[in-house]
């Protein structure tokens, strides 16, 4: 005897009474007969009332088997009726979505090329205001972003973490320093004697390298500022300075550059990512549809 009903039993219950076959309904409902048999054999020993006349022309309903299908029929209905309220989550295509360019392009590119032409508008950019203040006025409904600039959402959202990874420092031959290092991991009192060349503040690894460097209450290095990558890592390239990526993207651009290497730093400097919405979509079924 079972503890309780579950849907599961009753769809079979509700596709062998309709098919009047345990044959029919196993190529509908893939499973094997035995197992069909055995869950009516569940649903009637739960009832303690046989549910089905078993003959050689099929399975018919008995009395209470006529008066419990109604009921099943009701049951499944109300489920199928409460899981269409549960997903009636605003459509891709009314959508304003927003993403930083590295997030979108590296992480999910089937997604967003599926944005570009069905969702309402797609904004993608370098720059974490460019996100931050048309979805502050209402004008874009999804970003994707840094989980820790949600200290600058100034309405009430709902947030997903949707993966973590490693920030990684990038330095060329003309670094002396860390030419000769035999050190792994780079700490950040390690960083203190390097120059840096980053993209300027409001950007995920320049505030998390600054906020590393409050905690630990240590001085700043030297920091330089260009706004493009392909400049700093041109710039890495040919002289002592350093930058920090994080690795997906490290990866990405030192593939076909044999100027540029890569040292690991401390556990500490990890890049989280979020996706954030204003409440208008179903973050859950947004993650499902992401590559």
């Amino acid at each position: 005897m079972i503890d309780s009903l579950n849907i599961d039993l009753l769809q079979v219950f509700i596709v062998v009474s309709e098919q009047k076959s345990i044959n029919k309904s196993s190529e509908i409902l893939l499973l094997s007969q035995p197992a069909i048999s055995k869950k009516i054999k569940q649903l009637e020993s739960y009832f303690s009332t046989k549910l089905f006349e078993r003959s050689s022309s099929g399975m018919t309903l008995t009395p209470a088997g006529k008066e419990f299908y109604q009921k099943a029929k009701l049951v499944l209905n109300d489920f199928q009726a409460l899981h269409q309220v549960e997903n009636n989550s605003v459509p891709l295509k009314k959508l304003r979505i927003g993403a930083l360019d590295n997030i979108a392009s590296i992480w999910y590119p089937n997604f967003f090329k599926k944005a570009l032409f069905n969702a309402r508008s797609l904004k993608l950019s370098n720059e974490v205001m460019d996100l931050i203040t048309p979805f502050n006025e209402d004008n874009l409904d999804l970003i994707f972003l840094d989980s820790p600039f949600k200290r600058l959402l100034t309405k009430d959202y709902e947030e997903k973490e949707l993966y973590r990874e490693p920030y990684v420092l990038l330095y060329s031959k003309h670094n002396e320093f860390l030419k000769d290092s035999k050190k792994e991991i780079l700490t950040s009192k390690d960083l203190q004697q390097l120059k840096f060349i980053m993209h300027p503040r409001l950007c995920p690894v320049h505030d998390r390298l600054v906020n590393i460097f409050s905690e630990e209450e240590l001085e700043l290095p030297e920091i330089y500022e260009v706004d493009f990558v392909e400049s700093r890592l041109a710039l890495v390239a040919i002289s002592d300075l350093i930058t920090i990526l994080p690795l997906s993207l490290a990866k990405q651009k030192i593939k076909n550059n044999d100027e540029l290497f890569i040292k690991k730093l401390d556990k500490q400097f990890v890049r989280k990512v979020s996706l954030f919405s204003d409440g208008k979509a179903d973050l859950d079924e947004i993650i499902e549809k992401l590559d």
